[in-house]
């Protein structure tokens, strides 16, 4: 495709992206609609199969719930002891109590004393923690765990810190994706140059804050024409999750609303630049 058709493309994704921030922006889980870029893929591609690591609480501020509970499946990843119960309590997904590093071996999670989603296998060194050994595997284990999917329709990744390491360690496995949200720390770039020379393009990053946010380049031709088709697939996925008892996000809904607007805004007025 020459840089029009791309363009053109993009455009299109982005429009359904806007319109999915207003129809399904209050069922969200994602601190910042991460679920709801990678049911706008899924829509268009139909592969529904998720991988979460570093995936931490079951709901709150999670990326894939919302996922599983429109019929994707998929692995989610977390050492972190406390939040055990509470995953195999709300998750129907694969759940694997471990850590996703390069090397596998036993290491210590340093989990700073009052803030448990920051939990790392670093050492910490100037706040209190508590530890605890855990297991560590290797992306590629964690893939043969789960049967080797061939087609990966969403990457979350939050490890906070080894992200690189892991990505640049495993392209294999991440060139199976076809959307990628990943917490970026100190190595954006690096993730940047690396992911787009395997197809990549990242998008919105004036929105996504801490984690940058990838698709396929692929996946953009699936938008060649106008997203018509997908904002009517989206609206009915409106009225089924408004039929769900789903937990509260836990977001306060003035802000929650404010933040559909600026990110539906922002998606909408982009699809229209040329």
């Amino acid at each position: 495709m020459d840089k029009c058709a791309i363009k053109s493309c993009a455009d299109n994704f982005l429009q359904s992206l806007g319109v999915a921030y207003n129809e399904l922006g209050t069922f969200s889980y994602g601190e910042r609609f991460q679920d709801i870029f990678a049911l706008v893929v899924g829509l268009a591609t139909r592969e529904c199969y998720f991988v979460d690591f570093g995936g931490m609480h079951p709901y709150n501020r999670n990326n894939t719930y919302l996922l599983e509970r429109v019929g994707w499946r998929g692995i989610l990843a977390e050492p972190n002891p406390a939040f055990s119960q509470d995953l195999l309590s709300h998750r129907n997904c694969q759940i694997e109590m471990v850590a996703v590093d390069v090397t596998p071996r036993l290491s210590t999670l340093h989990i700073p004393m009052g803030k448990r989603a920051r939990a790392t296998l670093d050492v910490i060194e100037d706040i209190p923690v508590s530890k605890v050994q855990v297991q560590v595997i290797s992306l590629d284990e964690l893939m043969l765990r789960a049967g080797d999917p061939p087609v990966i329709g969403f990457f979350s990744i939050d490890v906070e810190g080894g992200e690189w390491d892991i990505i640049r360690n495993f392209p294999n496995v991440f060139n199976k994706a076809l959307s990628i949200c990943v917490e970026w720390g100190e190595k954006r770039e690096e993730i940047y140059e690396f992911l787009t020379a395997l197809g990549f393009e990242r998008v919105l990053s004036e929105l996504s804050g801490v984690d940058d946010w990838y698709v396929k380049g692929c996946i953009l031709e699936k938008f060649s024409t106008r997203g018509d088709l997908y904002e009517k697939e989206i609206k009915k996925l409106a009225e089924i999750l408004s039929s769900e008892a789903l937990p509260d996000p836990g977001f306060s809904k003035e802000s929650r609303n404010e933040q559909i607007s600026v990110f539906s805004s922002i998606a909408l007025s982009q699809a229209v630049l040329d």
